[in-house]
């Protein structure tokens, strides 16, 4: 799911899955000034949690990072939201975005 900087989106939470939110790795240092809110169906902050050194992917040619993790219950919709309060990035990147992934999602066990 992309989602803009500056707005938000709802976006599903499949079962068994981490969820990542992670921007374009050549933002570098500036991806540290993003402010991101997670929000549940009741109106609940779900937590995000970071880490000093930041995953990077590779997504069809493109080098993504991770700057925000979070998990949530699989009942539904997060809204997902990411500000740039300083406006470093945007100054920088017009087109803007953030994509919000599924990490780690296992396979359903046959059932015998």
């Amino acid at each position: 799911m992309r989602i803009a900087l500056g707005e938000t989106k709802k976006v599903a939470v499949p079962a068994d899955a981490v969820m990542d939110i992670r921007v374009p790795a050549d933002w570098g240092q500036a991806a540290n000034e993003l402010r991101c809110t997670v929000v549940d169906s009741s109106g609940r902050n779900e937590d995000l949690r970071s880490s000093d050194v930041k995953k990077t992917e590779s997504v069809n040619g493109k080098d993504w990072m991770t700057v925000w993790t979070f998990s949530a219950a699989p009942i539904g919709d997060v809204t997902v939201g990411c500000k740039d309060p300083e406006s470093k990035i945007a100054a920088a990147h017009p087109d803007a975005f953030v994509r919000v992934v599924p990490r780690g999602v296992l396979p359903v066990p046959a059932q015998r």
